[in-house]
C-alpha cells in the first residue's frame, strides 16, 4: 500500500477506533452528569444554530481541494475528469433499522410508554483521492429517524474535510472527527468532538463532526499534530418525551457561554504522541470551549430547567499503552482547570487474552478480560448533581471467534464504589449472510441507591436488536 494512502487511513478511522472499543454501561454514564429532557422538539441545537456556517466551511474545503487537485486535471477532456474521479473515488457504509424495547414502564411523567421503539439510520462514507495520492477528500454524513424521539430524529455532517499528504507534513481541514484514547469504559482525553448524546445516550461513542485546520508532522521521533478550531457544537439531549431523560428538563435552546464569541469562539488543540519499542505514549493540550457542559438549575413560570453552561477550559492529558506478552496495560488521565474547580481524572486497568481457550467450528476462539478503575475529582457538577465515574470499577470479558461471520460477544459491567450501583451490559455482534451485520445489544441497571443520579434512569433499561447493511 502506498505510504501516504497508509497515512490518510489512519487518520479517516479514528472514529472507527472509537466505535470499536468496550461500550460504557450504565445509561448516561457519559461523562455528562445529568441527561435530562429537552425543553422542546427539534434536531440537534448545534446543528440547527450553526449548520449554515458549517456549509460554508465544508464548501470552502471542497473548493481550495478543487484548486489543489485542478492542476493536474485540468488540461484533460471533461469525460476523461469524471471517469478518472469515478475510480479514485471510494464509497462504504452501511444503512439499517433498531428497535429497542423497554421492559418497564417509564419513571417520569410525560415520557413515551411504547415497549417498542424503532428507528432507521444511515451512515455512507466517500473517500476521494488524487491520482499521486497526496490529495483526499472525506465525506461522511449522518441521517437517523426515531420513531419516540423527535430530538433523535436528526442528521449531521460527521465529516466533510480536505487532507493533503506532503513529504513532511499533513494538513486537512474541513469538518472531521478526532478520536484520543486508550482506555476501554471512559476516556476523558478525548475532547476534541461533541457527544451526540441523542444518538447514543449510553455509551457516548456517537460524535458530531467538528470544524477543524489540522496540521501534524509525522517523524522518526514522534508525531505532532496541531489543531485550530471553531463552529462549537453544543450537546445534543433527549426529547422531552423520550427514554433516558431526568427529572428536570434541560432547556439547550438557552445555553450560556463563557465566551462572548459563543459557538464561534477559537479553540486551540496539540497532542504528541510516539512507540517507544511496546509502549504507545500519548500526551496532549487543549484550551477551549468545554464539551461537556455545566448543569445550572433556573427557576421559572413553567417550573425548574436545567441551563447548559460552556465554559472555557484548559486540559491537559496523558495515555498509555503497553504491550506485555499477552497483557495490555492501559491507561490515561487528564488535569482540567476552567471549570468551577480544578480537577483531576483518570482510566487504568488492562486486557488479558487467552488465546485458543477453545475450538468453534473450527477457530479458535480467544477470550479477553478486562479491569478498570475510573476516578473523577470533581464530587459535585452543575446543581450539586454527584458526578459519574468518580470512584467504579468496571470489568469484562470480551470473546472473540475468529471465524468467517466476525462473531464476537461481550459482557461488561460497571460498579460504583460507595453507593454500590451496578450496570450491566451484554452486547453480541455477528455478520450474517454476506452484506449484512446483525448486532444484539442488552443493558440493565441491577442495584441503584435511591440518592443516586443512576436511580432517574433505572427504569430505562433496555434490549435493542440492529440489523446493518453493509456497502
Amino acid at each position: 500500500m502506498h505510504k501516504d494512502s497508509t497515512r490518510f487511513s489512519s487518520c479517516v478511522s479514528a472514529d472507527n477506533a472509537c466505535a470499536s472499543r468496550v461500550s460504557k454501561i450504565v445509561p448516561i454514564m457519559t461523562n455528562d452528569p445529568i441527561c435530562g429532557a429537552r425543553g422542546g422538539s427539534g434536531t440537534d441545537v448545534g446543528s440547527q444554530r450553526i449548520i449554515s456556517k458549517l456549509g460554508l466551511l465544508a464548501a470552502s474545503a471542497l473548493l481550495g481541494a478543487s484548486f489543489l487537485v485542478a492542476p493536474a486535471v485540468n488540461a484533460q477532456p471533461i469525460s476523461d475528469i469524471i471517469k478518472d474521479t469515478l475510480e479514485n473515488t471510494d464509497s462504504r457504509g452501511h444503512i439499517g433499522t433498531e428497535v429497542r424495547i423497554f421492559p418497564e414502564n417509564p419513571r417520569f411523567d410525560g415520557q413515551d410508554e411504547s415497549t417498542f421503539s424503532p428507528s432507521v439510520f444511515l451512515e455512507p462514507r466517500i473517500i476521494y483521492h488524487s491520482d499521486n495520492k497526496r490529495h483526499y477528500i472525506n465525506f461522511v454524513p449522518f441521517a437517523r429517524w426515531d420513531n419516540d424521539d423527535d430530538n433523535r430524529t436528526h442528521a449531521d455532517i460527521r465529516e466533510l474535510s480536505y487532507s493533503y499528504l506532503g513529504d513532511w507534513f499533513d494538513v486537512r481541514f474541513g469538518i472531521s472527527k478526532v478520536f484520543w484514547g486508550v482506555a476501554e469504559s471512559s476516556n476523558p482525553v478525548d475532547v476534541i468532538n461533541q457527544t451526540d448524546l441523542v444518538d447514543d445516550p449510553i455509551s457516548g461513542d456517537a460524535k458530531l463532526g467538528q470544524p477543524m485546520v489540522n496540521f501534524s508532522v509525522p517523524t522518526s521521533f514522534g508525531t505532532v499534530e496541531l489543531y485550530v478550531m471553531s463552529g462549537f457544537r453544543e450537546r445534543t439531549f433527549p426529547d422531552a418525551t423520550a427514554r433516558f431523560r431526568g427529572p428536570v428538563p434541560i432547556e439547550d435552546d438557552d445555553a450560556e457561554f463563557e465566551s462572548a464569541a459563543e459557538n464561534w469562539a477559537m479553540d486551540y488543540a496539540g497532542r504528541y504522541s510516539h512507540t517507544f519499542g511496546p509502549v504507545d505514549l500519548g500526551v496532549s493540550h487543549f484550551y477551549g470551549t468545554n464539551r461537556e457542559p455545566r448543569l445550572t438549575l433556573d427557576t421559572r413560570a413553567s417550573g425548574p430547567v436545567f441551563v447548559p453552561n460552556y465554559d472555557r477550559i484548559h486540559q491537559t492529558g496523558v495515555d498509555v499503552r503497553a504491550l506485555l506478552g499477552d497483557l495490555i496495560v492501559k491507561g490515561e488521565g487528564i488535569y482540567r482547570n476552567g471549570d468551577l474547580d480544578d480537577f483531576f481524572a483518570a482510566v487504568v486497568g488492562g486486557e488479558y487474552t487467552i488465546y485458543e481457550i477453545f475450538r468453534a467450528g473450527g477457530h479458535g476462539v480467544d477470550l479477553s478480560l478486562l479491569a478498570e478503575y475510573l476516578y473523577d475529582g470533581r464530587e459535585t457538577v452543575g446543581f450539586d448533581q454527584p458526578f459519574l465515574f468518580n470512584n467504579d470499577v468496571y470489568g469484562g470479558m470480551r470473546m472473540a471467534f475468529n471465524d468467517t461471520n466476525d462473531t464476537v460477544l461481550l459482557l461488561s459491567s460497571v460498579v460504583d464504589v460507595e453507593t454500590g450501583v451496578t450496570g450491566v451490559s451484554f452486547e453480541a455482534e455477528r455478520r450474517v449472510l454476506v452484506y449484512f451485520t446483525g448486532e444484539f445489544e442488552a443493558r440493565f441497571i441491577v442495584s441503584a441507591a435511591d440518592t443516586a443520579v443512576e436511580e432517574n434512569f433505572s427504569d430505562d433499561g433496555f434490549v435493542a436488536l440492529r440489523l446493518k447493511y453493509n456497502f
